[in-house]
């Protein structure tokens, strides 16, 4: 079982041979030659092979040859899981199948930035329709501000723990609008502030900004977790089990989290720097509006991210809306305090030794992609004296 196939099977993911081991295990066993000398490698009768994935790229439609020992020898079965949740089937060589429309959907598949045109998205990803799609235009100096606004606008107490209606009374709406129970016909003005969003993730590019934008949240008094590379496993388990019961109503992540996590209950989706590579995008708002749920995705444009949103666009097959909730004057009040706590926060994390362990990951990723390059050419120079 293969998920995140996508992922997996990207070319220079570096999971490449460790994919292809257990594709050879798995579809041949070993048979022991006459000889003694040599073990001969026989393909097994039956052999059932699981790739789950959100989106078809490329390099799921080569993983036939790849399990086939390059003989093109294993059928494969498609399941296309439609809104209505039935499941259909699709038989046939995944390279014969190279541009699909879902049911309700014309838009064509599109290529994506240059980044990913090695793997090409070969369909358009499916957006659910409860996801509202949205951006907010401002300068790159000021992101953090817009941010900070953003989260004490639309969230429930700005943020902070809690969740109570007004009087101290619970909210009848569960989770923000992220309830299946939710009518909007059934909203008054005493419960403007129980439709906020409850719970919501800040994806970001690095581990540094993840740390840093925690950090900041911290210091102006809304309650988060990290969740990064550089944390320890049980570090990442614990962030993750506060967000999950919701002990905690922020999580603030990186392409990390884009993945794997299934919490029903995420109403908001704050993207603070669109990701390069827009299938990322694709992965990151769909945190949200789960299972016929309703949700929120927000990202921060400035003026150098353009192209990224056209991308974004284009993977999504929908346009972003204009966030209208966001003003300039808003985050204006923001930012004094904003700068005073990122001031603090740069000067705790310097304290603890964080520059130092990005160096150090920085240091291993170098030594990594060079023994990678290392095996990648002493493998070719094999293949060439066969």
């Amino acid at each position: 079982v293969l998920d995140e196939a996508d992922r997996l099977l990207q070319a220079k993911s570096g999971f490449e041979r460790d994919v292809a081991e257990l594709l050879l295990h798995s579809t041949t066993t070993p048979e022991p030659s006459t000889s003694g000398s040599n073990t001969a490698l026989q393909r097994q009768k039956k052999c059932q092979t699981l790739l789950f994935s959100a989106t078809l790229t490329k390099s799921l439609e080569s993983i036939e040859e790849m399990a086939g020992g390059g003989r093109g020898r294993l059928p494969l079965q498609r399941f296309v899981i439609r809104d209505d949740g039935e499941p259909t089937i699709k038989e046939s060589s995944l390279k014969k199948q190279k541009t699909q429309k879902d049911d309700g959907n014309e838009e064509e598949s599109s290529s994506a930035d240059n980044d990913e045109k090695e793997d090409e998205i070969s369909t358009v990803p499916h957006i659910p329709a409860g996801l509202k799609q949205e951006y907010v235009f401002m300068p790159s100096r000021v992101r953090d501000a817009y941010l900070l606004t953003t989260i004490r606008t639309l969230m429930m107490n700005g943020g902070r723990r809690g969740g109570t209606g007004k009087g101290g009374s619970k909210s009848r709406f569960g989770s923000g609008w992220n309830t299946d129970s939710y009518k909007p016909g059934e909203s008054d003005d005493e419960d403007e502030e129980s439709m906020k969003a409850r719970s919501a993730i800040i994806f970001v590019s690095t581990c540094e900004r993840a740390a840093m934008i925690s950090g900041i949240l911290s210091e102006v008094g809304v309650e988060n977790v990290a969740l990064h590379s550089l944390l320890s496993q049980n570090r990442r388990l614990a962030a993750l089990g506060k967000f999950k019961s919701q002990y905690v109503r922020i999580l603030v992540a990186t392409d990390v989290a884009s993945r794997g996590l299934d919490i029903p209950s995420v109403d908001l989706v704050l993207n603070s720097e669109l990701p390069r590579r827009s299938v990322d995008y694709v992965h990151r708002v769909g945190r949200t509006a789960r299972a016929g749920r309703r949700g929120r995705a927000i990202s921060f444009v400035a003026e150098t991210d353009v192209a990224l949103v056209h991308a974004a666009e284009r993977m999504s097959g929908r346009p972003l809306e204009k966030c209208d909730d966001i003003t300039d004057e808003m985050a204006l009040k923001m930012l004094g305090p904003v700068t005073k706590a990122a001031r603090l926060a740069k000067m705790k994390l310097m304290d603890i030794g964080f520059d130092e362990l990005v160096k150090k990951m920085k240091a291993r990723k170098v030594r990594d992609r060079k023994e990678r390059e290392r095996i990648e050419r002493a493998l070719q120079k094999i293949e060439g004296k066969k």
